[in-house]
């Protein structure tokens, strides 16, 4: 497999029957030396008083204004972080909050968010929904992207977007959580005001763990409480063509938030991870997210979701937050176990019983303390964490991996103070650059989305 030391501890799992299941050892921490090379539940610019951008193994990172990426051949054992650090305009008097990416065209970066009443504004509700789309990576920007616009009003307290697979005309689909519930809106028009007609799927107030989208319809994903701490995990599809029916199922239940992703296959259907404490509707009491659910589910418009895992997996503690992303015929998971100090696991399914991992990406002294992002970079994984160590100012980290678990380039750059929420990140279409987004917390008045872009380094 190409790992480098014991203290690495990425296990291979042969996992063999159907609906095998599996308790995973959590590494402690791990020691990575340098690469070896080879092959969907929110403007001013943020400066930094805190150390330069860094990465580890002896290679270095430079800081470059630039409009082009450096290429996505190579050995890619450093990263360059692009100049400047960007935001979104129009801000004033908002919180704004919960980015997340999608890529509705060849060079469309289209970032989807909460814009939070902070009390300065004057009047629009506290959580508006709003998209802003622009062209990173052939021309980066030298200040604030904009305009934005409206989606919903009251949506962006929880949201899932996403692009239909094999799809890029300029739209992209979201699920939220709105004034009249959980509400699935297709074909959103980036660069316009227009407001799609929208299907209500549950009148609950849920909250959405993600929304992937095929050509004609959408799975969907979000959590509900039923009392005493407890939550039921739905799972759902939508007809994207809408209004359409909705067909939805309770499949999972924990004690507490659980996290969940799905990716489209090629030729149709999704592959699917969800944590969750008990499997089956909630009678009753539910334990914590310890549990890891894998499998393929294929779906026709109208019929409830029947999900039976391929593999599960059982953790020695909960499985928070969790995100996913497609590698061909496979998915690339990244997920928090919740310990005193939490752990960062990397996963890839491959759509049977087999499974990579689970691989540990903090190093010695690391907390994996903040949110987490995926992406492939090429035929490489991206990953990308917020370290928040007590008493130090949070550091974004990214690390690009092989298919098989190898370590290729390790790199870490200041977020310019405290941060909030979740962070996004995607990559160009020549796997040559990244764009990492974060909310920087500027203390509960107009905290701002900063974008950094990051190019591969040969």
């Amino acid at each position: 497999m190409g790992l480098r030391d014991s203290a690495w501890l990425a296990l291979a799992l042969a996992l063999g029957a159907a609906c095998g299941r599996s308790g995973l050892a959590v590494p402690q921490g791990v020691s990575a030396s340098g690469g070896q090379g080879g092959a969907g539940g929110t403007n001013d610019v943020a400066t930094s008083t805190g150390p330069g951008p860094s990465t580890t193994s002896g290679t270095t990172s430079a800081v470059t204004t630039g409009t082009g990426g450096q290429g996505g051949g190579g050995l890619c054992t450093a990263f360059d972080f692009v100049s400047p650090i960007l935001g979104i305009a129009g801000g004033a008097g908002y919180r704004q909050m919960q980015p997340r990416f999608v890529q509705p065209g060849p060079d469309a970066l289209t970032i989807v968010a909460e814009w939070r009443d902070a009390g300065g504004s004057g009047g629009p509700p506290p959580s508006e929904l709003r998209h802003t789309t622009f062209f990173p990576w052939s021309n980066w920007p030298t200040g604030d992207v904009g305009p934005s616009y409206l989606a919903d009003l009251e949506g962006g307290r929880s949201f899932g977007p996403s692009v239909p697979a094999g799809i890029v005309d300029g739209t992209f689909d979201v699920l939220f959580r709105g004034a009249t519930g959980v509400t699935f809106m297709p074909s959103v028009i980036t660069n316009s005001g227009f407001i799609p007609p929208s299907v209500n799927v549950d009148p609950s107030d849920a909250r959405i763990l993600y929304a992937s989208s095929l050509p004609d319809l959408s799975l969907f994903a979000y959590d509900r409480d039923v009392g005493q701490n407890v939550r039921e995990i739905v799972l759902g599809s939508v007809v994207r063509a809408g209004p359409g029916p909705v067909a939805q199922s309770v499949t999972w239940c924990s004690d507490g938030f659980a996290g969940g992703a799905a990716v489209p296959r090629p030729g149709g259907g999704f592959l699917v991870a969800q944590s969750f404490g008990t499997s089956g509707a909630c009678f009753s009491g539910a334990p914590e997210p310890t549990s890891l659910d894998l499998g393929v589910l294929d779906i026709g418009a109208g019929v409830p979701p029947s999900f039976q895992p391929t593999t599960t997996l059982d953790a020695p503690a909960p499985l928070r937050r969790l995100r996913a992303t497609a590698d061909g015929d496979a998915m690339w998971i990244v997920t928090e176990v919740e310990e005193l100090e939490p752990i960062l696991w990397l996963l890839r399914f491959d759509g049977t019983s087999g499974v990579l991992g689970p691989i540990g990406i903090l190093q010695s002294g690391e907390l994996g303390r903040g949110p987490v992002a995926i992406s492939m970079l090429g035929s490489r994984i991206l990953v990308a964490w917020i370290d928040d160590p007590p008493a130090l100012d949070p550091v974004a980290y990214l690390a690009l991996y092989d298919a098989d678990g190898t370590l290729h380039a390790r790199a870490s750059a200041p977020t310019g103070g405290s941060t909030t929420g979740p962070i996004a990140l995607a990559t160009s279409p020549d796997g040559a650059s990244a764009v990492l987004g974060w909310t920087l917390d500027l203390g509960g008045a107009e905290d701002r989305i900063q974008l950094l872009r990051v190019d591969c380094a040969n």
